[in-house]
């Protein structure tokens, strides 16, 4: 062992003058005391009697150990159990002890407790306990312990003075050895859990900086006064390198409902998720415009959620909370029109988020919130202008897609995303309609038309004698299903539809839901997005009844013959 360099370190703490780097040079002191007055004792006792006190001395902390787990486990059942075991809310158990708290607080923040599970959140309460609590615990209960088997040492050392043969020079140098050894395993249990919270510190710290972004002032004062100076000291190394890290991790593992659960390691993949989102909690930040920075942030955000079974049950709640609050108009987005219609789905969608659902959803939510900041369809919808809206809606980009194109893509890979296809389905419909807006007309219409493309698509190629009676009728039907809800399309488009149909519906088993009722009428926007792009402009199609009272858009086209209402 190299004793220069323990040296060289006191020294150097001693150098700088922090509170750390005093309490790192009292590490040694303490090591030293233990040291010497283990020799000391040692030495005084001889070997036999050294024996049964280091036996005495590994029995306290065996015991320690033991108990801490106990006590532990105790808090941790007690804790949960009285947080409903997973059937109680955050809201309900703070009501029970703080009857009106909740009621008092502000509306956007009552549903959000009244989604978290109380358990979950009450785990995380939990992190404190294992972490510093169960480490400070395991050395008050060793020194307990090595106090209350003085006795027992004093009973067998007195039977083995007995029957011993006197106290030689053999006896004091091997009772100095004993002695060393049980100096060494006292300063051992009482650093080796310090030495465990510095290394969590350390990890913490490293991920934060990690992130290349500043850790908050106070967190990084906090670390440097305490935290950086002790973490340094060598002997911590020492003690790791024979189990202290080890001892570390037992002591803040613990069992929750039959499942081991590594409290240190849990607390970091939280400062990891919370690492993750620096770059996006920034005063400023363009929610429209995200850089790579940014979209890297989210990304690794929701890749490290769902490392954690407890962060993503967490994360799950918070989020449906959130989405709640949304739907019921507790926080507002500021958003209107289309964009607030195609979020609300979104937050339909995310308000039945779970553990096992929320990583999907919010990898799902981040990749369409990226495909609409690149395609503008953001910057376009808060501008109001519905022009704008269409033209962004409907002109294909560099890979040949049209924005909805490339949402659907990305929408048609997870079920769960029915929803907003629904929502663009409607805003499809808004854009072929030539909508100046996005409103309950718009939602009608797409009621009224799921409504009659259900009766479509309810045809058989079997109910007919032959393939072109059946798209006769699908073409006479999809006319006046069209016409009933002013829109308007040429006959090439109507044509594509009727094929698309025939092609993947004309033999269908089992009842039309919605999900394909969305995918024939998004056929017909892909359609009419085509006819858009070589320039021409939709018309109605010959020998269509215009229901009365049915307004024409400015430059429709009627062809000559169409029936309709005089005026």
């Amino acid at each position: 062992m190299n004793f220069a360099k323990y040296i060289d370190y006191v020294q150097a703490s001693l150098a700088k003058g922090t509170i750390g780097s005093y309490i790192s040079v009292g590490v040694f002191a303490l090591i030293g005391a233990c040291v010497i007055l283990g020799v000391y004792y040692g030495a005084a006792r001889g070997f036999s009697k050294s024996v049964i006190r280091l036996f005495t001395v590994g029995a306290s902390a065996l015991g320690a150990l033991l108990g801490v787990m106990g006590i532990s486990r105790l808090i941790i059942k007690y804790t949960v159990n009285n947080a409903g075991g997973g059937e109680q809310k955050v809201d309900a158990l703070l009501n029970s002890y703080f009857p009106g708290l909740v009621d008092s607080m502000p509306a956007l923040v009552k549903p959000m407790l009244s989604e978290i599970d109380a358990s979950t959140a009450a785990i995380f309460v939990m992190m404190i306990v294992a972490i510093i609590l169960a480490p400070v615990l395991f050395i008050a209960l060793f020194y307990l312990l090595r106090f209350l088997t003085f006795p027992l040492y004093k009973l067998l050392a007195g039977l083995a003075g007995a029957i011993s043969y006197g106290r030689g020079i053999f006896s004091i140098i091997l009772g100095s050895v004993v002695g060393l050894v049980q100096g060494v395993l006292i300063a051992a249990v009482v650093i080796a859990p310090v030495s465990g919270l510095c290394n969590v510190a350390d990890e913490a710290k490293d991920t934060l900086m990690g992130s290349g972004e500043e850790p908050n002032g106070y967190i990084e004062l906090a670390y440097n006064t305490v935290i950086n100076d002790l973490s340094d000291n060598p002997t911590f190394d020492l003690v790791d390198k024979y189990g202290g890290r080890m001892l570390y991790d037992y002591l803040t593992t613990v069992k929750i409902d039959g499942e081991k659960k590594d409290m240190a390691g849990e607390c970091i993949d939280a400062v990891r998720v919370v690492t993750d989102i620096l770059p996006i909690a920034k005063p400023g930040y363009d929610w429209v415009h995200p850089g790579q920075t940014q979209r890297d942030a989210l990304n690794n955000a929701v890749v490290d959620i769902g490392e954690s079974e407890l962060l993503a049950s967490l994360v799950s709640d918070v989020v449906r909370g959130m989405a709640i609050s949304v739907r019921n108009g507790n926080l507002n987005l500021g958003l209107s029109g289309a964009a607030k219609v195609l979020v609300d789905d979104a937050m339909l969608m995310l308000s039945t988020s779970t553990k096992e659902t929320i990583v999907e959803d919010l990898d799902l939510i981040v990749d369409v919130y990226f495909i609409a900041c690149d395609h503008k369809l953001i910057d376009t919808l808060r501008s109001g202008d519905p022009n704008a809206v269409r033209d962004v809606l409907t002109v294909k980009g560099d890979d040949g897609k049209t924005t909805v194109d490339a949402i659907l893509d990305r929408l048609n890979e997870y079920d769960r995303a029915h929803v907003i296809v629904t929502s663009l389905t409607k805003l499809s419909l808004s854009m072929m309609q030539e909508a100046l807006g996005f409103d309950e007309d718009t939602t009608e219409v797409y009621e009224n038309v799921k409504e009659d493309m259900t009766t479509i698509l309810n045809h058989n190629k079997s109910d007919f004698a032959t393939e072109e009676e059946y798209k006769e009728k699908v073409s006479s039907d999809l006319d006046q299903a069209l016409a009933n809800n002013n829109l308007n399309v040429d006959e090439e488009t109507k044509q594509s539809m009727v094929d698309y149909i025939a092609d993947n519906y004309g033999d269908h088993e089992g009842d039309i839901t919605d999900k394909e009722v969305n995918d024939a009428l998004l056929s017909y926007y892909k359609a009419y997005a085509d006819s858009l792009a070589k320039g021409e402009e939709p018309t109605l199609p010959d020998d269509v009844v215009i229901p009365d009272g049915t307004e024409i858009p400015d430059g429709t086209e009627i062809p000559d013959g169409t029936e309709g209402s005089e005026g």
